[in-house]
């Protein structure tokens, strides 16, 4: 009999390690068109996203525009951190 092997992908908190289940999207519209939709480039949880959207919401990358260097990320993470406290 076969043996079926099954591989899951669990992304955690780019801060404190737990399940990244946070989300962070945001659109903008100007006379009824969309003129940016944004994203956070961090893996985080809940508790951490709601930190971030009130502490580093201009880190908020466009969507479509591809996503920041890993170098980048972790520049603008330690940014994050050190406004936490």
């Amino acid at each position: 009999m076969a043996k079926k092997v099954q591989t899951f992908e669990t992304y955690v908190c780019d801060v404190c390690g737990k399940i990244a289940d946070g989300e962070y999207n945001s659109t903008t519209y100007v006379n009824g068109e969309v003129t940016a939709e944004m994203y956070c480039p961090h893996d985080l949880c809940r508790s951490h996203m709601g930190k971030w959207s009130c502490l580093c919401e201009d880190q908020a990358f466009e969507r479509y525009d591809g996503s920041p260097s890993e170098d980048k990320k972790q520049e603008m993470l330690v940014e994050f951190q050190r406004l936490m406290g």
